[in-house]
C-alpha cells in the first residue's frame, strides 16, 4: 500500500512539473492575443511570430469571421509614440510559403492620403550596420486619395534602390493581393495587411532584423520640417526611428528582433493552466486519502485468530 502511494505522488509531481513548464514557456513566449508592450531591457525587443492555424485572405477586407478573429493565432505587439496620439500594435504569423503581417492603427478611424505604414526586414540578421546591406527590404503601404499603394526597395549596401510595385518574382503587391489597407468594420480602426514570401524575407533563418512605422494622415504633407500629424506617428522597436531623421535613412542596427517560434500559439493561457494544475493535485490528494480510509490494520489474537478494522 506505501509503494501505491508513492507511485500515486510520484505521477502527481510528474504532472505538476509538465505544466510548470509549459506555464513557464508561455510566460516566455507569451500566449495573450492582447498587444504587450515589449520589455524595456538592454537587449533587442523581439516579436514572436506564431506558425498560422487561421487563413488570410487579403483582399476579402475581412479580420473577424463570426464570432472570432482569425489573428488571434499569434500575438500583437504595441508600436512605441512618436508623435501624437497613434495607438497601433502590429503582428505576424507565418506558414510554410508566406509571412503574414497585421498593423492594426488603433485611433485612425478614417482612410485619408498619407495614411502610411513601413516594413523593414534584415534577412540574415546581419544588421550591424546603419546603412542598408544587400539582403534589406523595406516595404511601404501608402494611402493617396481613394486608393493605396505598395512599394519594396532594396539595400545596395550604401542605400536603398529606387522604389518599385513589384516582388523580383514579377508579382505586383497590390494587383496581386499581397498587400491591403481598410477600415475594419471590427475593430472601427485603419488595417494594414501584408503577405510576404519567406525566401524574400527570412529564408531559413529563425530571427530575423525587423521594424515598423505607422503614420496618420499629416496635416502639413509637404509643408513644414518636420511635418505636424493629425494623429501623429509610431514605430517598433523603440529607438528604431523618429520625425526627425528621413525615413531611408533610418539606422538599420537599431531593428529589433522577429523569431518565428516554429509552433502554433499555445491554446491554454497561464491562467488555464494553472487551474488544470490545481485539479489535477486535487484529485491525486482525494485519491490518497480515500485510500487511507480504506486501508485496514489487522492482529492475530491469543487464540490464533485475527480482527481487522477499517
Amino acid at each position: 500500500m506505501q509503494l501505491a502511494r508513492i507511485r500515486i505522488l510520484t505521477s502527481a509531481i510528474m504532472i505538476a512539473a509538465m505544466i510548470g513548464c509549459s506555464l513557464f514557456t508561455q510566460m516566455l513566449v507569451g500566449a495573450s492575443t492582447e498587444p504587450e508592450q515589449t520589455s524595456k531591457i538592454l537587449v533587442k525587443e523581439t516579436i514572436q511570430a506564431h506558425v498560422l492555424l487561421n487563413p488570410v485572405i487579403l483582399g476579402d477586407h475581412k479580420d473577424d469571421y463570426l464570432d472570432w478573429d482569425n489573428w488571434n493565432d499569434t500575438r500583437a505587439t504595441l508600436l512605441h509614440t512618436l508623435e501624437g496620439n497613434v495607438s497601433a500594435d502590429i503582428a505576424v504569423k507565418y506558414d510554410d510559403k508566406d509571412v503574414y503581417v497585421r498593423v492594426k492603427s488603433v485611433n485612425d478611424k478614417t482612410i485619408n492620403s498619407g495614411d502610411d505604414c513601413r516594413l523593414w526586414f534584415d534577412p540574415l540578421h546581419n544588421g550591424t550596420s546603419k546603412l542598408p546591406q544587400t539582403d534589406d527590404l523595406w516595404i511601404g503601404l501608402f494611402w493617396v486619395g481613394e486608393r493605396f499603394g505598395c512599394n519594396i526597395a532594396r539595400g545596395t549596401g550604401l542605400d536603398w534602390t529606387s522604389w518599385t510595385d513589384k516582388l523580383p518574382d514579377g508579382r505586383d503587391l497590390v494587383r496581386d493581393r499581397l498587400s491591403d489597407s481598410y477600415v475594419s468594420l471590427i475593430h472601427g480602426c485603419v488595417i494594414y495587411e501584408f503577405k510576404l514570401p519567406r525566401s524574400l524575407v527570412s529564408g531559413s533563418s529563425l530571427t530575423i532584423g525587423f521594424g515598423a512605422y505607422v503614420a496618420d494622415m499629416p496635416l502639413e504633407y509637404f509643408g513644414g520640417v518636420p511635418p505636424r500629424y493629425r494623429g501623429g506617428t509610431a514605430a517598433w522597436p523603440e529607438g528604431f526611428g523618429d520625425n526627425q531623421t528621413k525615413k531611408n535613412e533610418w539606422p538599420l542596427n537599431n531593428l529589433g528582433i522577429l523569431h518565428f517560434t516554429g509552433v502554433p500559439i499555445p491554446e491554454l493561457g497561464p491562467s488555464a493552466l494553472m487551474m488544470l494544475s490545481g485539479v489535477i493535485l486535487t484529485m491525486v490528494t482525494s485519491v490518497v486519502r480515500t485510500r487511507r480510509r480504506k486501508t485496514r490494520v489487522c492482529c492475530r489474537g491469543a487464540f490464533a485468530t485475527w480482527s481487522c478494522s477499517r
